[in-house]
């Protein structure tokens, strides 16, 4: 007796798309995936400039251990991965003098115990109301303030200078937006299960996209218009129409929220609040590379303090050297509102701007001494419309459940629709996994 596969369509060839994908396919069903983009990855996207492979999107793999899904992937492929401990500063105030790094790093990890989960738990659960990230941080040094006299001095030096407002910008692309809009409740209730050190791909993520997508059909330059479900689904593209059992939508919250896909019948009202609730950060890099490297690779990190006239703020600039002794390469990260402002400068004005602030710190580099550059504008890309997800004031988990619900024959996948590991790979990954596990346990 013949058995009939089952046939599922997967909306998107990022990581949660592949994974998902490469699971039924290992499993026996018939998977085809469309993808709007000309190149897989999704907010995964490696770029080869001149000299080195470049991540305009996702770079580390976070809290990496045995058990970290895209850890095991890149030991078992073999590839090149650095400690990233984000420890080695360059620091330099608005006229380009500089700063004593140490100094500033003891600054920075005073502040980030503020933001612990741990801290939060101590001196402010539980929450009569959700505020600010930024509110709690404050709320915390305030009443360590009262109790220890490094926390005391602390305080007074934040009145003092400008280390604040670098410790924010510095978060901001982290969370791809401003300190003051995201949840405490959310950092209070998130108990990822992932303990472990962030490493850094040093020739990029694309070997990892490249194994996910082996012996997967994949049709690239498909726009999805609509998906429309009874007996089956069909999934109607700018170029073509297709039908299969199941759907798995892995389409970014941006996206979503944009309603550029119509779904017939109409989503959920749960689901549809959840899509308005929930927010999308921007992240953007300004990739330089340079004809040679004439910088020191003993720091990571290059911050120097902006000033108000500043076109746009740049979060801190990335010294690949110091992970790969080979590479030519600095990249600046903008986030938040300063990524959206950027956004709309044309590629000229961006690089010149980001090269004058370099040059603070490295006063030495000259324009003549770039060799080719990248600018990304993911806050306008049609296929994405942002970074990652993060919560904002008022809105819990219970939104994220809601996008990751089941609507009949479709399901959700993405790093937005993943409890606690939402806005990383790894995250985006296991929702992939389990959008697949949740097809494979219905029946046709």
């Amino acid at each position: 007796m013949t058995t009939i596969k089952r046939t599922v369509l997967v909306i998107g060839a990022g990581i949660s798309g592949l994974a998902a994908a490469r699971h039924l396919r290992l499993n026996g069903y018939e998977v085809n995936i469309l993808e709007a983009r000309n190149r897989i990855g999704g907010r995964i996207w490696t770029e080869n400039l001149a000299t080195h492979s470049s991540d305009l999107g996702a770079a580390w793999i976070h809290f990496a251990n045995k058990k970290h899904p895209i850890y095991q992937l890149a030991q078992q492929l073999g590839l090149v991965t650095k400690l990233s401990p984000f420890s080695r500063y360059k620091v330099v105030d608005e006229k380009g003098k500089r700063i004593n790094a140490k100094k500033f790093y003891a600054v920075l990890q005073q502040l980030y115990l503020c933001k612990e989960r741990e801290m939060i738990e101590r001196y402010l659960a539980p929450l009569s109301q959700d505020i600010s990230l930024q509110k709690g941080i404050t709320s915390i040094l305030e009443k360590l303030s009262k109790e220890n006299t490094d926390f005391e001095q602390l305080k007074t030096q934040l009145a003092h200078t400008k280390d604040w407002e670098l410790f924010n910008l510095l978060y901001e692309s982290y969370y791809a937006t401003e300190l003051d809009k995201i949840s405490l409740q959310s950092v209070l209730d998130d108990n990822s299960e992932l303990v472990g050190k962030d490493y850094w791909l040093v020739n990029g993520y694309q070997a990892i996209v490249n194994h996910l997508a082996e012996n997967t059909q994949i049709i690239l330059g498909e726009e999805v218009q609509s998906i429309t479900q009874n007996s089956v689904v069909t999934v109607q593209t700018n170029k073509s129409s297709y039908t299969a059992d199941f759907v798995i939508c892995t389409l970014p919250l941006g996206v979503l929220q944009k309603e550029k896909v119509q779904f017939t019948p109409s989503l959920p009202p749960a689901k549809k609040q959840a899509i308005q609730n929930l927010q999308q950060g921007v992240l953007d890099k300004i990739v330089i590379v340079f004809k040679e490297k004439k910088w020191q690779s003993n720091y990571e990190v290059i911050v120097n303090v902006p000033i108000t006239t500043d076109l746009f703020k740049i979060s801190f600039w990335h010294n690949h050297s110091h992970l790969d002794a080979t590479s030519n390469t600095l990249t600046a990260y903008v986030a938040g509102a300063e990524a959206l402002k950027m956004e709309n400068l044309h590629d000229d004005l961006i690089l010149h701007h980001a090269l004058e602030q370099l040059q603070k710190a490295l006063p030495f580099l000259q324009k003549d001494d770039i060799l080719t550059y990248k600018i990304t504008r993911w806050g306008q890309d049609p296929h994405s419309y942002g970074s990652y997800l993060y919560l904002p004031v008022g809105v819990n988990y219970q939104s994220i459940l809601d996008l990751a619900a089941p609507f009949g024959r479709i399901f959700f996948a993405g790093e937005a629709t993943i409890l606690h590991d939402y806005s990383y790979v790894h995250g985006a990954y296991w929702s992939g996994m389990r959008a697949a596990k949740e097809v494979m346990a219905t029946p046709n």
